[in-house]
Formats: C-alpha cells, sequence, structure tokens
C-alpha cells in the first residue's frame, strides 16, 4: 500500500512539474523571486514568499503564504486563505477555508476546517464534516465533546 502510494504521490507531482509553466520557483522575500509570477505550479523555494495560487510544494525557510493552494507549505509560518494539503511548521494559520492537517506547535484555523490539527496548540473557529484535534490545549468551537477539550478534540 505504501509503494502505491509513494507511486501516485510522485507522479502527480512529476506531472504538475511538466505541465507547469514555471514548475520551480526562486525567492528572497515577497518581491524578490525568480521568475516574478506569484502562479507557481510545482515547487517554490526559498527564505520568504506569497504567491496568489500554488499547486506544489512551498519550502520556505520562514515565511510561506499563499491566498489560494493545493499541495504542501513547509515553513516556521505558513498562512493561506484558501488551501488544501499539508502545512508544516511552527506556527500554522489557515485564514478561510483549510481542507487537510496542519501540522506544528500552533495551529490556528481562523474560519473553518475540514481535517487534523496536531500540535500543542490547536483553534477552529468551525469544523465542516470532520475534524480531529490532537494536542495539549484543543478549541473548536462546535465540538461534539466540549469547545476546549485537552489532547484530543473532534467533530464529524
Amino acid at each position: 500500500m505504501k509503494k502505491i502510494l509513494a507511486f501516485f504521490s510522485i507522479f502527480i507531482f512529476s506531472f504538475s512539474l511538466v505541465s507547469a509553466s514555471h514548475p520551480i520557483s526562486l525567492s528572497l522575500w515577497e518581491n524578490i523571486s525568480y521568475p516574478k509570477d506569484s502562479e507557481i505550479s510545482g515547487l517554490e523555494l526559498g527564505l520568504g514568499s506569497f504567491l496568489s495560487k500554488l499547486k506544489g510544494i512551498q519550502l520556505n525557510f520562514f515565511l510561506s503564504e499563499s491566498e489560494e493552494g493545493v499541495g504542501a507549505e513547509i515553513g516556521l509560518i505558513n498562512v493561506s486563505s484558501n488551501f488544501k494539503g499539508l502545512q508544516f511548521g511552527c506556527l500554522n494559520i489557515g485564514q478561510n477555508l483549510y481542507k487537510g492537517f496542519q501540522l506544528g506547535f500552533v495551529n490556528i484555523a481562523e474560519k473553518e476546517i475540514k481535517g487534523f490539527q496536531l500540535g500543542f496548540f490547536n483553534y477552529a473557529h468551525t469544523g465542516e464534516h470532520f475534524v480531529c484535534q490532537l494536542g495539549l490545549i484543543n478549541c473548536l468551537k462546535n465540538s461534539i465533546i466540549y469547545e476546549w477539550f485537552p489532547f484530543v478534540n473532534i467533530l464529524f
């Protein structure tokens, strides 16, 4: 099963690289990047950046920020408006709709989440269909257990 999942992951990622106009982007900060395009399908590497549209992996040391994305954001701080995928860092923030997995010390879904949050502090304003929070402090406004609950909080 792991081999099949790995194969499909590589296949999908390589397909996005081939079909992209800019498969790789390098950035120092928000407006200092090559190529100067805020829509990336592939891999984005740098210290910190903002993308209006992401399809692929955004790997930045300090800040990964996207308006709309599908894939993975990896950095110390990750911020997205509408995102589907993985956020991995110290601070992960989903501003509007977040679907996927947030893994970090502090995970925040400001409006709506569907998926998992794993960290020391997890916050979600509202959940959609299924939400699972695992951490020391969990807050989920429409939880089936309690709004604030330690270790695990769920909604389904």
